[in-house]
C-alpha cells in the first residue's frame, strides 16, 4: 500500500508557477470553450463545476437539492449575473480556488492510500472483514428476515461519502 500525503505545498507552487499556470488554463479554456467564442457560458462551465463539486464530496447537480445552492454559489462565482466568463476571470477564479484548497489542506492535510487489487483482497479474506461485513449486514437487513433488500442498499450508498473515506 502506497500513502501519499497532500499537504497543499505541490499545489500553491503549482499555482503560482506562471508558465505551469497560464498552459493549464490555456488547456482548460480551450477545452470547456466548446463554441470557440472566447467566453464560457453556464452550458460550457457545467463540467468544470461539477468536477468542483465532486472533489468537494457533493451529490451530482439536480439530485440534492440542499446542495444545489452550492453549485449555483460556484457558478456565480465565475459569472455573476449570468455573463460570459473570459480567460482573464476564468484564471483568477481558478487560481482564488486552487490556493483556498492548498490553504486548506496546508492546515489540514489528507492522507491517501492508495490500495491495489491483491491488498484489497487479502483485507478482504481476513477475519476482520467478516466482522464488519457481519455488523454492516445486520444494520442494512432491519426486519430481521436474513435478506437486504436493494432499496436498503441504495440508501445506503447514498450515505456514503467521502467523510467515510471514499473518492470523491
Amino acid at each position: 500500500m502506497a500513502n501519499f500525503l497532500m499537504d497543499g505545498k505541490l499545489l500553491k507552487k503549482f499555482v503560482e508557477d506562471d508558465r505551469r499556470w497560464a498552459e493549464f488554463i490555456n488547456e482548460r479554456f480551450a477545452k470547456f470553450d466548446r463554441n470557440h467564442t472566447g467566453k464560457l457560458t453556464h452550458s460550457d462551465l457545467e463540467p468544470a463545476i461539477a468536477g468542483v463539486g465532486k472533489a468537494m464530496g457533493l451529490p451530482p447537480m439536480g439530485n440534492d437539492p440542499e446542495t444545489d445552492h452550492i453549485y449555483t454559489e460556484l457558478f456565480n462565482e465565475f459569472a455573476p449575473g449570468g455573463e460570459g466568463v473570459t480567460k482573464e476571470k476564468f484564471s483568477i477564479v481558478m487560481r482564488d480556488m486552487l490556493l483556498g484548497l492548498g490553504d486548506g489542506l496546508e492546515r489540514e492535510p489528507v492522507v491517501i492510500s492508495l490500495v491495489n487489487g491483491s491488498e484489497l483482497e487479502r483485507w478482504a479474506q481476513g477475519s476482520e472483514f467478516e466482522i464488519e461485513a457481519v455488523a454492516a449486514f445486520g444494520t442494512l437487513d432491519s426486519d430481521m428476515s436474513g435478506k437486504v433488500k436493494a432499496g436498503a442498499i441504495k440508501n445506503a450508498m447514498k450515505r456514503v461519502s467521502v467523510n467515510q473515506g471514499m473518492p470523491p
